[in-house]
């Protein structure tokens, strides 16, 4: 009997040993992360941040761009590069759709460790202002781990747990840290799925590194017939919008004319820290950090941003190599046809995103 009972823990110690085998050689290595889907955002962060720290960039024209879904959309560093690169600057798009001021702030610890890898990077904002639509809780967003846990080191992921607000919160996120295959159950599945693709996916990652989108031109569609009222507080939707759009677009209404002080209050801390951090970190470096306000609705009517603090200026962060680009260079491009849902710019504003950033960050690069 004795003896039965040593076999059984030694099977199970030596099943724990095989499994933390496994996931230091498949997962914890980074060799599962260069398969992963980029269908999801977990695995399209993953993608980025690979092809940013492989990428070869020149520390005197290289521009690395920072955003979200917004930027990822609505720039295509292709066509900057057509006019820039004769003038010696080149950009790179690095915007992960769902990522947030937090998560570039620790990306970029980890892309550029030693803040001499770029001529500049620049930062691109919905908006300048501490105005709604305000998102609650940025702090405590338990998604950021998707984002963060496989691309930063274990001290950078504990600085993001210590920074993380709720008990429960920061247990979530925990896991990670003992066991990275826990990030990777869903996308594993699907791996087991489909095998061929994933095969194939990886080779045209591994080939195409940050320029995967260079075929993309951008949403055809657009936005024009929309329009609202803000006195009447009427919003008059083309015919051809379903409900699923005029939906989105009344959300966007909603959270624009319900937002509490106290929600305003705890956005402009999250962004005053996050953004500090980063310009901070980079006050003795040759490196420009440059802030950029994206266009960042159809109709801007529904936001009244300029009725709010300025959230924004020198005021606020002391660094010789900031450059804040004017709150109003984009904001001609904040119109229905320029747009195909109430956030991200269509092909046509795409296009003249993409060549306006291009002449204007040329000037600001060679200040």
């Amino acid at each position: 009997m004795p003896a039965s009972r040593l076999s059984i823990k030694q099977s199970l110690l030596l099943s724990v040993l095989l499994f933390l085998l496994i996931d230091l050689i498949v997962f914890r290595s980074g060799l599962y992360a260069k398969f992963l889907t980029m269908s999801s955002m977990q695995g399209f962060a993953q993608h980025i941040s690979n092809s940013v720290i492989a990428g070869k960039f020149n520390p005197e024209n290289s521009i690395l761009i920072m955003g979200d879904s917004r930027i990822n959309e609505g720039f295509s560093h292709q066509q900057a590069n057509l006019t820039s690169k004769k003038l010696g600057i080149e950009f790179f798009n690095a915007g992960i759709g769902g990522s947030t001021l937090r998560t570039w702030c620790y990306l970029l610890e980890q892309w550029d460790p030693n803040q001499d890898r770029f001529k500049a990077i620049v930062i691109t904002l919905p908006s300048y202002r501490n105005a709604p639509p305000a998102d609650a809780g940025l702090n405590s967003r338990v998604l950021d781990a998707d984002f963060l846990a496989p691309n930063i080191s274990t001290k950078a992921y504990l600085d993001f747990i210590f920074h993380q607000e709720g008990v429960k919160n920061k247990i979530m996120i925990t896991s990670p840290i003992f066991v990275s295959a826990s990030q990777y159950s869903k996308d594993f599945m699907d791996l087991i799925l489909h095998p061929r693709n994933r095969i194939e996916t990886y080779k045209w990652k591994k080939a195409t590194g940050l320029n995967f989108s260079d075929a993309y031109k951008g949403n055809p569609d657009n936005m024009v017939g929309l329009s609202y009222d803000r006195r009447a507080n009427i919003m008059k939707y083309p015919e051809r919008f379903n409900a699923d759009q005029k939906k989105a677009i009344q959300n966007l209404v909603i959270k624009s004319s319900t937002t509490s002080d106290e929600l305003l209050s705890s956005s402009k801390e999250y962004s005053q820290y996050w953004l500090s951090r980063i310009i901070n970190r980079y006050s003795h470096s040759k490196t420009k950090i440059i802030l950029l306000r994206m266009p960042s609705t159809p109709v801007p009517a529904i936001n009244q941003d300029a009725n709010f603090d300025m959230l924004v200026d020198d005021k606020h962060f002391k660094n010789e190599n900031l450059y804040i680009i004017p709150e109003n260079a984009f904001l001609s491009l904040e119109d229905p046809k320029y747009f195909w849902d109430p956030n991200h710019l269509n092909a046509d504003g795409r296009a003249a995103l993409s060549n306006q950033i291009s002449n204007t960050l040329v000037e600001y690069i060679s200040k």
